[in-house]
C-alpha cells in the first residue's frame, strides 16, 4: 500500500497552492529538500500529538480524582445511597475507559 494517496488539489485549494508557492520560493525543488521538509513537519504534528495527549490523561486523571474524592451526604437514605454511587461508579468506569482509549491512541503514535 502507498503512503501517498493521490489527492485532489482542486479541493486543497489555497493549501496546495501556499505550499507550491513557498516551495518555490525556497528553491525546494529536489525530492530530498521537499521530504526534509515532510519529516520537519511530520515530527512537529508527532510533538503536538504527544502534548495533547498529555494534556488530556491529565485532566482525564484530574477529574477522576475529584469524582472519587466525593462522599455521599450523610443525610442520604439507603436507596439514595445506593443510587450516588452507582452513579459515581459509572463515571469513573467511563473515564478509566477513556484512559484506555487514550493509551491506545499514544502507543499507536509511537509507530509513526
Amino acid at each position: 500500500m502507498s503512503e501517498y494517496a493521490e489527492r485532489d488539489i482542486i479541493e486543497q485549494e489555497d493549501y496546495y497552492v501556499r505550499h507550491i508557492n513557498a516551495m518555490t520560493k525556497e528553491g525546494l525543488h529536489s525530492k530530498s529538500d521537499i521530504a526534509a521538509e515532510l519529516a520537519h513537519r511530520d515530527i512537529s504534528i508527532f510533538n503536538l500529538e504527544q502534548q495533547l495527549k498529555a494534556a488530556k490523561i491529565e485532566t482525564l486523571l484530574e477529574f477522576r480524582e475529584r469524582i472519587e474524592s466525593v462522599n455521599v451526604p450523610d443525610n442520604y437514605t439507603a436507596d439514595q445511597y445506593f443510587a450516588f454511587n452507582r452513579g459515581k461508579f459509572a463515571v469513573v468506569q467511563a473515564l478509566r475507559e477513556y484512559e484506555q482509549e487514550l493509551d491506545e491512541y499514544a502507543n499507536s503514535l509511537e509507530g509513526k
